[in-house]
């Protein structure tokens, strides 16, 4: 399970319930305007849940549809690889990180700890938003 909220002013929203995430492996939600998408891992890579922004830091495609991997998605698009656990770029093309949040189950809730200001927008890029 993620640590702690960060330091930044942030707040624990619910984007969804424990058993849809226990009867997959993902769970997409939104929250303060953030596209968010909640990963459960099992495995020798460590055990918990994690949260991420939604969107990949190559060409904005929604990471929700790609693969996962142990402890990293691989975007549906052209293949970046990135970190659930902390969001860092673990393969091209893509080259800067994503966004992480920490993410608790809190009784029958799934929760992630948003920051109290919403996203800036994202750039248009035609077809991949």
């Amino acid at each position: 399970m993620s640590a702690e909220a960060p330091q930044e002013d942030v707040t624990w929203e619910r984007v969804g319930e424990r058993a849809v995430l226990a009867g997959e492996s993902r769970l997409k939600g939104t929250a303060r305007g953030w596209q968010l998408l909640v990963l459960k891992v099992v495995g020798e890579d460590g055990d918990g849940v994690y949260a991420i922004e939604n969107r990949c830091s190559h060409a904005t495609a929604r990471l929700d549809s790609g693969e996962l991997d142990g402890c990293h998605i691989i975007c549906p698009l052209h293949g970046a690889r990135f970190d659930i656990r902390d969001g860092a770029c673990a393969g091209p093309p893509a080259s800067q990180p994503i966004r992480s949040f920490a993410a608790r189950i809190n009784g029958e809730d799934v929760e992630v700890a948003v920051p109290e200001k919403p996203p800036m927008p994202k750039p248009k890029f035609g077809v991949f938003n």
